[in-house]
């Protein structure tokens, strides 16, 4: 019988703003703001579930931490993010500063359009995986020959003559706990 632990939830992305001090280099240059993402790390979550076979305490082993490999991805592409949203936000600067001058009298009305366009459409991409869970653990037992395993106090019933995964899942330290058991009774024939 083979048991996987998925608990907690993996990183979101929220973003910080930064507002660039360009009016330092002339009084007629536009404001800008830039958002940046960063990963905020989900801290509830279950280290561990009880579950008992033949009355014996099973031991997991961590096979994903998900907190590790999202931030590895991440450090990865936030360089060409930070790149990509620094050139955005100094192209839209340029075409709002020249649009502004060739509109004269008008460049007013450009620039408070161009501000709320710029403030409405400069959001970092927050896009992430909300259903990844924060660690996945993984036990292998010998099934019980009474056919009976406990997790958490539930007894899942499992089949004593076949190949036997139990799910469970927990999205937070005090979310309720899932169990989903899939049972192979057929052996595999060798040829």
């Amino acid at each position: 019988t083979y048991i996987i632990f998925e608990t907690g939830s993996a990183p979101i992305r929220k973003q910080i703003r930064i507002d660039l001090p360009l009016f330092l280099i002339g009084n007629h240059v536009p404001h800008v703001a830039v958002n940046f993402p960063y990963l905020s790390k989900q801290g509830s979550f279950r280290a561990s579930v009880d579950v008992l076979a033949d009355s014996q305490k099973v031991k997991f082993d961590t096979i994903a931490d998900i907190d590790s490999i999202v931030q590895e991805e991440f450090n990865i592409h936030l360089p060409y993010v930070i790149t990509k949203t620094i050139l955005s936000s100094a192209g839209k600067a340029t075409g709002q500063y020249f649009a502004s001058k060739a509109a004269g009298d008008m460049g007013i009305l450009v620039d408070l359009t161009m501000g709320a366009y710029q403030s409405i459409m400069n959001d970092a991409d927050l896009r992430t995986w909300v259903t990844l869970p924060k660690q996945i653990k993984v036990a292998r037992v010998d099934t019980p020959k009474n056919g009976k395993i406990t997790i958490a106090g539930k007894t899942i019933d499992v089949d004593t003559n076949g190949v036997n995964v139990i799910f469970v899942k927990s999205m937070s330290a005090t979310s309720n706990i899932l169990v989903r058991k899939i049972e192979f009774n057929k052996k595999l024939k060798r040829k």
